[in-house]
């Protein structure tokens, strides 16, 4: 269905469905002949900022689609990126602090009978979560939308990636620091040397985990072997101010 498609069909349901949350529910499956032959086909993550802005039209923002998806391999990257976006709009406190209003006012009347009534902050703020849940979904490439398939919340599903993420990155970036003290130089020309190296300090980069240019050169002089060694030494007496750019210069 195009994305055209699927607004219409949105637009058209939200009042029978009563949420557009409800549309992609992994217990609510979309009866639908364009959407579904046997089983309910997941939403794409355009399809979900479709359904986000939708919901968003009465909120007087639209957060616009980002490029950056959560895979295995950028989690801090896209982490920072989703929350910056969020404090643009002082959107973060629904998956950072919750802070719900109450659900409903309570007044009292001459009589002393109290009425209860719905809180129309708290309609607003459940809006703005639904709104939060969905963008959130739209920056996920498919495979990660599996792990918030049952998140009802902003902050369940925000909960459930870093649960999944962290961990895997923690591993990632000492694995990757690993490399980099350990890869020499043996059998590889200079150049394929150094540029797995920086290749490696490229990947820590992404994972918001940056190696300084000394920390570089240091890591490129220890992998060459002995007939580098008083090239080595004096490279370490040399200024500060050096960098691999004058290493690699020197070195080719």
């Amino acid at each position: 269905m195009s994305v055209n498609g699927v607004k219409r069909f949105i637009e058209v349901n939200l009042e029978e469905k009563g949420s557009l949350l409800d549309f992609f529910s992994p217990r609510k499956n979309l009866i639908n002949d364009e959407w579904t032959t046997t089983t309910a086909t997941p939403p794409t993550s355009q399809q979900l900022l479709t359904a986000a802005n939708i919901a968003s039209t009465n909120l007087n923002f639209q957060i616009p689609s980002i490029s950056i998806k959560l895979d295995r391999d950028n989690y801090s990257l896209w982490r920072r990126t989703i929350i910056s976006a969020l404090e643009t709009f002082d959107l973060e406190s629904f998956i950072l602090n919750p802070m719900p209003p109450p659900e409903t006012l309570s007044t009292t009347e001459e009589s002393g009978t109290i009425t209860t009534t719905p809180n129309p902050e708290f309609i607003a703020w459940k809006k703005r979560g639904r709104f939060v849940l969905l963008w959130i979904k739209s920056t996920l490439s498919e495979r990660c939308l599996a792990t918030v398939a049952r998140s009802f919340s902003s902050q369940h599903a925000w909960q459930a990636l870093e649960c999944t993420f962290q961990a895997q990155t923690r591993a990632r970036s000492m694995a990757m620091k690993t490399q980099l003290q350990t890869i020499s130089k043996g059998a590889l020309s200079m150049l394929e040397y150094i540029e797995r190296k920086r290749s490696i300090v490229d990947s820590m980069v992404e994972d918001l985990n940056p190696v300084s240019e000394e920390d570089l050169i240091n890591y490129i002089l220890n992998g060459l072997d002995a007939s580098y060694g008083a090239f080595t030494s004096a490279c370490l007496m040399k200024s500060d101010n050096a960098t691999v750019d004058d290493l690699v210069e020197c070195l080719l």
